[in-house]
């Protein structure tokens, strides 16, 4: 099955998302770590400013859009 990458809704310059759970950047595949919930978890960085963000809402927001208020 082909992989589908698209602009993060965090730091979207400088990161990807895949409809596989993965993040990227031009540096490669982004480690991942499990949150004290077990969630899977990335840093992303841009401009000395750093982010922590869970995987699966990075690829819920990418493909689906922001969460209705």
């Amino acid at each position: 099955m082909d992989e589908t990458w698209i602009p993060s809704p965090v730091f979207g310059d400088c990161y990807e998302v895949s409809d596989q759970g993965r993040v990227r950047s031009a540096r490669g595949i982004k480690a991942q770590y499990a949150d004290k919930d077990g969630y899977p978890v990335v840093n992303l960085h841009r401009n000395g400013k750093r982010k922590a963000c869970v995987v699966h809402t990075l690829v819920c927001r990418a493909f689906h859009g922001e969460a209705p208020a």
